[in-house]
This record gives structure tokens, sequence and C-alpha cells, in this order.
């Protein structure tokens, strides 16, 4: 599969009650928004991609080390974002294009 326009907001949902929602909004910016259990949390930062590989590093009070992980498209609407330090056994964030 070629690799998709990662431009966009994208939805994931690795559990029922936990949504994460990643806008990429173009010029190297992201918001990552964490939303469980009824509770939210957002960090953003910068992000860069190329080879198949994003990254992103959160700036100002809330700079942590960067998430690196593996693209892997399933089409133009859907991606795995799979840290690249994780466990081999761990399926990755199944993102899916928001309307």
């Amino acid at each position: 599969v070629k690799e998709g326009n990662l431009a966009g907001t994208w939805t994931a949902e690795p559990s029922a009650d936990t949504t994460i929602r990643l806008t990429l909004a173009g010029g190297g910016h992201f918001t990552w928004k964490v939303t469980s259990q009824g509770k939210s949390r957002e960090f953003q930062g910068d992000e860069t991609y190329g080879n198949g590989i994003l990254t992103l590093a959160r700036s100002g009070q809330d700079a942590q080390p960067p998430m690196v992980g593996r693209v892997t498209w399933r089409d133009d609407d859907h991606f795995t974002f799979k840290i690249m330090a994780g466990l081999p056994d761990d399926p990755g964030l199944s993102f899916t294009r928001s309307p």
C-alpha cells in the first residue's frame, strides 16, 4: 500500500472507554488528545514524517522524550502507529481519518 497523506485529524480507540485524536495540521505541528473515562488530556508539539517513521515531540512545559513510531498504511484513510521502542507483540494504534 502506498503512503497516504497524514495531514488531517485521525481517531484511534485502543479500548472501549478511550479515544485518541491526533491532528496533524501541516507545517510540522500536531495535537494529541486522549479522552478516557470522560476525562481529557491534550498536548501539542512538532511532528516529522519520513521513510514511514512519524516522530511526535511535545513542546513547551510538556516536553518529554518524543514518541517515535512506524506508520503502516492500510489505505488512504487508515494507518497503524507502532512505537519503535514498544514490545514486539504490541499491535500499535489503529487510526482512522476523521471526516
